[in-house]
C-alpha cells in the first residue's frame, strides 16, 4: 500500500494537538490565542485591502505578506 510520510506526520501532529486540548476545539482556541499573546507575529499582520494599499504607498510589502498566483492547473512550477 502506499504511504504518504508527509500526510502521516500531519495526522500525528493534528492528533497530538487534540489531545493536548482533550479533543475540544474551544480549548485548543483558547490555548491558540494565549500563544500567540505570549508569542506575537514578528511582522505585521494585513488583514484588508485598504491596511495593504497604505503599507504599500510606503514601499514594499513585508516578505510575509507578499503573496504570489499559484500556478495554474497542469502548468509546470519551474515556468
Amino acid at each position: 500500500m502506499y504511504t504518504n510520510e508527509l500526510l502521516e506526520e500531519m495526522w500525528t501532529i493534528r492528533e497530538q494537538i487534540a489531545r493536548e486540548a482533550d479533543y475540544d476545539m474551544a480549548k485548543h482556541l483558547a490555548q491558540l490565542r494565549e500563544f500567540t499573546k505570549q508569542n506575537p507575529p514578528a511582522r505585521p499582520i494585513l488583514r484588508t485591502q485598504e491596511e495593504i494599499a497604505r503599507y504599500t504607498q510606503h514601499g514594499e510589502l513585508p516578505q510575509a505578506a507578499a503573496r504570489e498566483d499559484a500556478p495554474r492547473y497542469g502548468d509546470d512550477v519551474e515556468s
